[in-house]
């Protein structure tokens, strides 16, 4: 048997964020495996679904998690995990959603903490403003910096890096005005 309780089955309710293993906490365990697990999931993609904007988003997300009193870890840990079950980066919602369950449940996370950031990041996608309305300040928070990392210059770049892996026209002169 382990003397690492996160390797004999403890979670983060048994444990708590701040309990400290071999110099780090159980919290900073689980951020730094998910840092791990998306840089590898995210290098598949150059269509601005990338680690660059993951870190962006996480950045910002731990930034606004401090200045609104949110859970700054439930925050990070769905900031870095919000793009895995995007379904414009795998065969469907589904088996997105199984690739970030399946990740998930390598964790000692509490179940509590686990869904909410399964809830998290299952609302505050765009899809075309299809999705339910967020339900906690930690979801807010996360849309925010996601929607953020989609504003300004890095915003134009990153739409044209995701219409041009889709082999979309930058500007298609036959459409209505009112269809572009």
């Amino acid at each position: 048997m382990s003397d690492n309780p996160l390797q004999s089955g403890g979670n983060l309710q048994e444990l708590g964020h701040m309990h400290n293993i071999d110099g780090i906490t159980a919290g900073e365990a689980v951020l730094r495996a998910a840092r791990s697990f998306v840089q590898g999931d995210s290098s598949k993609h150059s269509d601005g679904h990338d680690w660059p904007h993951i870190e962006r988003v996480t950045a910002l997300a731990v930034e606004l998690a401090h200045r609104m009193g949110a859970d700054p870890f439930v925050c990070e840990l769905a900031a870095l995990l919000h793009d895995v079950p995007d379904e414009k980066l795998n065969e469907s919602l589904e088996a997105g959603m199984a690739k970030l369950n399946d990740w998930l449940d390598t964790q000692p996370l509490d179940s509590d903490i686990r869904n909410k950031v399964v809830g998290i990041i299952s609302t505050i996608s765009y899809a075309g403003g299809q999705r339910p309305a967020v339900s906690s300040l930690e979801a807010q928070v996360v849309q925010d910096a996601d929607r953020l990392d989609a504003l300004g210059a890095i915003g134009i770049a990153r739409t044209f890096a995701f219409s041009g892996a889709r082999g979309r026209e930058m500007y298609d002169p036959s459409l209505p005005h009112g269809s572009r």
